[in-house]
């Protein structure tokens, strides 16, 4: 009898508190991904071990997202979790932070990615590699990363930006970047890992077009030395400064997505102790793009350029001497094609991306499956 009523009171109390909870998980919003890449690329130099220049690449991975928004009148908080699960890799948090505020502001912290100032489009697949030269009948190509205006963007350790909606057409953002990024690092050194930046960015919008402007400043201030005294920035970033400006502009049109993007940067890098870094490296990046989505396909284009500057200890090479040399090019620039093609699997929730990428020197596909539960 004793154990009869214990139940009952049990079940009583699991029912309670099942009731309780009940509208606060109605309102969590779980949902995720599942996501796998087929990469097949094809370059004018060797990749690796391969003397053909072609290699193969399989990738994937699982994706859940856990967010919760309350609000009380004009005010909101939001918090948002994005977890990621590798084939045969560790688990990773892209996304994990906190805001609040309300229509006319809000404030962000955490782990994020701040407004986008370089829209891809439909880039499932960018495969950048440009020509150097060609040295006694070979080909001497290098990678070209040119600039995006992403170097603080965001997904940092610590980030911080503060919205403000000027009027109905006018939006401002202002972005930053702060603190330890490795905390405990003992190869480099807690007071190396220092990386702080600003990321103001102005948005103008009206009906079908948009346009807006930022700026990323980099600002660090290196606190360790190598064997050669010279002092060394962190390694996560190898900036020591940077002044970049990035500016995009959309329109729809023909009931698709027209982006024009431009974005350029002066990169200063304190370098490491090997022989084949110098103490002190400015660069200039740049990249121009243009890309269109209608539906489930989309193409684009990018140029960019990667200038090494004649000055301080710099030195750079039009054409590097040999294949192996540590020499660094004067320029690199490269332009880059790309297209994208959806179509569902099975008239399901998953779908096959077939994607084309075509630069100065590499070309290659890749075909992406994605179910999103």
């Amino acid at each position: 009898m004793k154990t009869s009523v214990l139940k009952k009171l049990a079940l009583a109390a699991f029912v309670a508190g099942a009731t309780a909870f009940a509208p606060l998980a109605a309102a969590i919003d779980v949902r995720g991904d599942f996501e796998y890449d087929i990469s097949l690329k094809d370059s004018d130099a060797a990749i690796g071990d391969d003397p053909e220049g072609s290699s193969s690449q399989t990738s994937g991975r699982v994706r859940i997202i856990v967010s919760h928004t309350e609000t009380r009148g004009d005010n909101f908080v939001t918090g948002y979790v994005q977890a990621n699960q590798g084939f045969n890799q560790s688990a990773t948090t892209d996304d994990a932070w906190i805001q609040f505020g309300s229509s006319r502001w809000d404030l962000k912290i955490g782990r994020f990615e701040a407004f986008n100032l370089f829209p891809g489009g439909k880039d499932t697949f960018v495969s950048m590699m440009g020509v150097v030269g060609d040295v006694a009948g070979d080909t001497v190509t290098t990678s070209v990363t040119g600039y995006q205006a992403n170097a603080l963007r965001g997904r940092q350790q610590n980030g911080l930006a503060f919205n403000f909606n000027l009027s109905s057409a006018l939006s401002f953002e202002l972005g930053t970047v702060w603190g330890d990024r490795n905390p405990g690092d003992a190869a480099v050194g807690d007071t190396a890992t220092m990386f702080n930046g600003w990321r103001p960015v102005l948005t103008w919008s009206q009906g079908p077009f948009s346009v807006s402007a930022g700026l990323e400043i980099i600002d660090n201030e290196p606190e360790m030395t190598d064997a050669n005294g010279n002092l060394v920035t962190p390694k996560e970033t190898a900036i020591d400064q940077l002044d970049g400006l990035g500016l995009t502009a959309s329109a729809e049109l023909a009931g698709g997505s027209l982006n024009f993007n431009y974005a350029t940067a002066d990169i200063t890098t304190a370098g490491f102790a090997a022989a084949s870094m110098h103490s002190e490296e400015e660069r200039t990046r740049t990249s121009i793009g243009v890309n269109y989505t209608l539906g489930p396909w989309g193409v684009g284009m990018r140029m960019d350029e990667d200038e090494l500057n004649k000055t301080g200890d710099a030195t750079c090479m039009d054409v590097p001497a040999t294949m192996t040399t540590a020499a660094v090019p004067c320029a690199n620039d490269d332009t880059v094609f790309y297209a994208a093609y959806t179509v569902p699997i099975l008239r399901t929730g998953a779908n096959a991306t077939f994607a084309y990428s075509q630069s100065d020197a590499q070309s290659g596909l890749r075909v992406r499956f994605n179910y999103a539960f």
